[in-house]
């Protein structure tokens, strides 16, 4: 790939990230929604496992978060902090992708990206949700 058509596809990435963050706001108070979501995403990450492994036990973290934020069992975290984890799985389960999954190597691509960033940016959050619920750190 030219370096022209990797900052194109960054772009891109980019333009959804901020789509799904969106969408994300609107569903963070729809519990019924978002479990939706959250079972889809768990659903792929397994259905995906091979092309997503890196972000496997992130895909499985966020989703017991999720949960968690649904029964209420999260409230130390803030909205501002859940917002990126629920973007995350809105951008994962999206049919409309920058590397649509069906392309060999480069389908999983953007979506284990996503997943890796949020979990950077979320550290904090993961670490002492981890610490919390004494599950190992990934």
């Amino acid at each position: 790939m030219e370096a022209n058509h990797v900052e194109e596809k960054i772009e891109e990435v980019k333009k959804m990230f901020a789509l799904s963050t969106e969408k994300a706001e609107e569903l963070h108070s729809d519990f019924e929604k978002l479990r939706v979501i959250a079972d889809e995403a768990i659903v792929k990450g397994e259905r995906a496992k091979q092309s997503v492994m890196p972000a496997r036990k992130y895909i499985k973290l966020f989703y017991a978060m999720i949960r968690d934020y649904i029964e209420g069992n999260l409230s130390n975290v803030s909205k501002k902090e859940i917002i990126p984890i629920i973007a995350a799985f809105v951008y994962f389960v999206s049919p409309v992708d920058v590397f649509p999954d069906y392309i060999p190597a480069f389908g999983f691509l953007d979506d284990a990206f996503i997943i890796g960033l949020v979990a950077s940016i979320t550290k904090e959050t993961v670490d002492q949700y981890q610490k919390r619920n004494k599950l190992e750190k990934v």
